[in-house]
């Protein structure tokens, strides 16, 4: 009997083209549906919640795969990390509905970003923080995010490379705190542009440290222009941080996403 299961999944993105397969491309999506293959012998069809870039890490992307198995659930995780390297990891599974799809049936999304104000940051987060180097005012960039906050038209937010339908988002709340010596940014939304978060550190970022103009991504917004703002900020700073679902529609544990 096929089950439907969904897996909670942790990567560093550092050494992948990012989530989704890609021909002759190595990617998470990839590395796990060729794990499951091994282990169960056929091909298992996975789908993630949302594609993250080359260099993007998630702390609980959510996917689910569907396969032929009596398998229990304890022992799934441990099958596919075991034909996994150690820079994937399957950190939880529970059973869903035949029907559920984890990319349609998300609610919405948080992405998390990390920057230091070091040029060089602790070697032990390379590759995990943007160094940026300069001083940046967490009171600034907190005032800066306000007017993205809502339901807005995000197209000056978005790179060149995507072919959405509409450019139209709504971001629940942008959250600047400092955080173990760096500036962290969770950014919520029901959905997310084509390196929209990136676009958005970047502006604010130069705007708190004073290479921008206070009010760069207020100016974005009401011109639709993506020259009005700063730079797309690198991919290794970034991390999906959590997928929420109607928990109850879907009978999965408030504690699992």
């Amino acid at each position: 009997m096929t089950r439907n299961i969904l897996l909670k999944v942790a990567y560093d993105g550092t050494n992948y083209a990012g989530w989704q397969v890609q021909a002759n491309q190595r990617t998470v999506q990839g590395e796990i549906q060729r794990a499951a293959k091994l282990i169960y012998g056929q091909d298992c069809p996975l789908t993630g919640s949302g594609r993250t870039d080359a260099g993007v890490h998630a702390i609980a992307q959510m996917a689910n795969i569907k396969i032929n198995t009596k398998m229990t659930l304890e022992k799934i995780p441990k099958a596919l990390n075991s034909q996994l390297d150690f820079d994937i990891s399957i950190i939880g599974a529970i059973e869903v509905a035949p029907s559920f799809n984890a990319r349609k049936d998300a609610a919405k999304k948080q992405y998390t970003y990390l920057v230091s104000c070091d040029y060089r940051s602790n070697p032990l987060l390379a590759g995990k923080v943007w160094a940026y180097g300069y001083h940046i005012d967490i009171l600034k960039m907190a005032k800066a995010v306000e007017p993205l906050v809502g339901c807005r038209d995000f197209c000056a937010f978005m790179s060149t490379g995507s072919s959405i339908k509409t450019t139209i988002r709504t971001i629940y709340s942008i959250d600047i705190s400092e955080w173990m010596g760096m500036v962290r940014i969770d950014v919520c939304a029901d959905g997310f542009l084509y390196n929209m978060v990136r676009i958005i550190t970047g502006t604010i970022v130069h705007s708190a440290s004073g290479r921008l103009a206070p009010d760069a991504a207020s100016q974005m917004l009401d011109t639709g222009i993506r020259d009005a703002g700063g730079p797309t900020a690198p991919a290794h700073g970034l991390y999906l941080a959590h997928v929420y679902y109607d928990n109850k529609k879907h009978n999965i544990p408030a504690d699992f996403c």
